[in-house]
């Protein structure tokens, strides 16, 4: 992404439609990969009520250096993972956050690993500070386009990579959500 690009993103957060509709039509062909780290089950409305897990998953993370017990690490990137739906958006689903490793390997006590599927995902991309308004928006631009039947969502799995944000802090940086479609 170029600079300018970036900036752009960067400033446009509170005008989400310019942010997000700069790859609305956007679809990218992923590989499989693996991922190693936490997980909770959780769902949109707890965690609009602030009972969810997410908030818990990312803070035991940051506190505990959890992606740093991960030998096989491929890559500096955090994954967060949204898999295991039971129905859909408004429905119960697992909530991962972790790290894309090389191999399975040993997974350390405490962690579970993950296989993303190959296959074709919608792809927005955002940036700001902090990265939970950046994920917030591009979670509302999908489901408004979802409403709006302009994409058909596969509700198997979903993925956040965070760019330039270690477990320790949360300086912003970028965001590509990947959203997987029905074939």
């Amino acid at each position: 992404m170029k600079p300018a690009l970036v900036n752009i993103l960067a400033i446009s957060m509170s005008l989400p439609s310019l942010c997000l509709l700069l790859n609305a039509q956007n679809t990218r062909q992923v590989d499989a990969f693996t991922v190693v780290g936490i997980e909770r089950r959780t769902s949109n409305e707890r965690e609009l009520q602030s009972k969810g897990a997410i908030a818990e998953v990312i803070a035991h993370v940051r506190k505990d250096g959890v992606l740093r017990k991960l030998k096989n690490r491929a890559g500096n990137d955090t994954y967060a993972l949204y898999l295991n739906y039971k129905s859909d958006r408004n429905g119960p689903y697992t909530y991962f956050l972790g790290a894309k490793v090389s191999s399975d390997g040993a997974i350390p006590r405490g962690m579970v690993s993950h296989r993303v599927p190959a296959g074709e995902y919608a792809f927005y991309t955002g940036a700001g500070v902090p990265a939970v308004n950046v994920v917030l928006k591009l979670w509302q631009h999908v489901w408004s386009l979802e409403d709006g039947h302009a994409i058909d969502r596969a509700y198997k799995t979903d993925f956040e990579v965070h760019h330039g944000i270690d477990e320790n802090n949360d300086p912003g940086g970028r965001v590509d959500l990947y959203v997987g479609l029905k074939n």
